[in-house]
């Protein structure tokens, strides 16, 4: 069971940080235990169970859900928004919080509410 920790550990290294966790790294953590082939196989094999969804969701995928799950509230309001709409209109606010370091560091459904909220 450790090894399919290691190994997720690893994947999520792989897209989340600037640094990697080699193979060799985990090989050697295991005590030779499992050779490189072994873990490749195991990190395709772990991808492949995830249908290789493996990417982060961004602030305007929560975004995109957020207005499409309250679609019908926005068309009862007075302004009649649509969801393509509240997306498009935090579109500049999106951008600037993902290249401002600070804020980028924050949750993205967070920054994805504040955007929304700004619009509205």
């Amino acid at each position: 069971m450790r090894i399919i920790y290691a190994m997720a550990l690893e994947i999520s290294i792989k897209l989340n940080e600037q640094m990697v966790l080699s193979l060799e790294d985990i090989a050697t953590l295991f005590e030779g235990k499992f050779n490189e082939r072994m873990l490749v196989n195991l990190e395709r094999h772990i991808l492949t169970l995830n249908n290789f969804r493996v990417n982060l969701a961004t602030p305007l995928d929560f975004v995109l859900n957020f207005a499409y799950l309250e679609q019908a509230t926005l068309a009862q309001g007075s302004y009649q928004l649509t969801p393509d709409s509240i997306a498009n209109e935090t579109l500049y606010l999106l951008h600037y919080a993902m290249s401002s370091y600070t804020i980028s560091r924050k949750k993205n459904s967070s920054i994805a509410v504040a955007a929304i909220c700004h619009v509205l």
